[in-house]
């Protein structure tokens, strides 16, 4: 089975996000997270994450893929961790990752038949977002093989706040990013006057420039009166996609407004 999501942090993208760049079908897919986090105080922590499966993927996220476009992506789903219907890989004792010089190994957890690499629930490392990073993967025998992955992390930044308007564009307005290697995506969530929860979903992808707009017509649903419990989320995107022995290896890198707390 398809797996379309393929990383928690960007679930809410990878479906209008798809690269060209590889053929979607049983391989090995590895994928590397790294998402912001702020403190109250400001200090800005993550706590990488990876995973190695066999498995269809339908889509990857893809940073490069910016078509300035909005859809109903239907029902809101909350990121997932972990996928049905994949097989999971052994890729080594721990993975490291080395994130503006510093080197932090990622140690192997199995739980339920689900193999993945992580820091201990709870724990985060300091970092800059925009620090490059080094993905080095050990690999096994018979598992996933030796890899490694280069990256920049999604640089922090802020948008000007949004309100709901039933007959004009949301203008939107950013601190743009320092190349083009990256994207906006936005997120406007929402609760029908019938339903509970934010049940409703509302996505879009922009180029990371600083400047664009939703149409009235894309964002009616979330501006519509009588809805409730609003929400919008801007995350800026960064991805790095490489060809490993019968699979790819990716990395992800986000930065979200507003930004989770550690």
């Amino acid at each position: 089975m398809a797996v379309s999501a393929v990383a928690s942090a960007v679930v809410l993208v990878a479906a209008c996000d798809t690269t060209s760049s590889f053929t979607p079908g049983e391989q090995n897919w590895g994928f590397i997270n790294v998402a912001a986090r702020s403190t109250s105080a400001g200090e800005f922590r993550t706590a990488p994450f990876a995973s190695f499966f066999r498995g269809a993927v339908s889509s990857v996220p893809n940073s490069l893929s910016r078509t300035d476009s909005c859809f109903a992506a239907g029902e809101f789903v909350e990121p997932v961790t972990t996928f049905a219907n994949v097989t999971y890989l052994d890729a080594g004792a721990s993975v490291a990752t080395t994130i503006g010089g510093v080197k932090t190994e990622l140690p192997r957890g199995t739980t339920n038949g689900v193999t993945t690499y992580g820091l201990t629930s709870g724990t985060t490392v300091g970092y800059r977002p925009g620090d490059s990073v080094i993905v080095q993967v050990p690999g096994a025998t018979g598992g996933y093989p030796t890899a490694e992955v280069r990256g920049k992390t999604a640089e922090a930044f802020t948008i000007q706040s949004i309100a709901p308007s039933l007959d004009s564009a949301l203008q939107l307005r950013w601190t743009p990013a320092t190349d083009g290697a990256s994207s906006l995506i936005v997120s406007l969530q929402y609760t029908t006057s019938s339903g509970t929860g934010r049940a409703q979903e509302i996505r879009c992808s922009f180029t990371d420039d600083g400047v664009d707009s939703i149409p009235a017509r894309q964002h009616a649903a979330w501006s519509a009166q009588g809805n409730s419990n609003r929400k919008a989320v801007f995350t800026r995107l960064r991805t790095n996609l490489i060809a490993v022995p019968s699979g790819a290896i990716e990395f992800i890198s986000t930065f979200a407004v507003p930004t989770p707390l550690p």
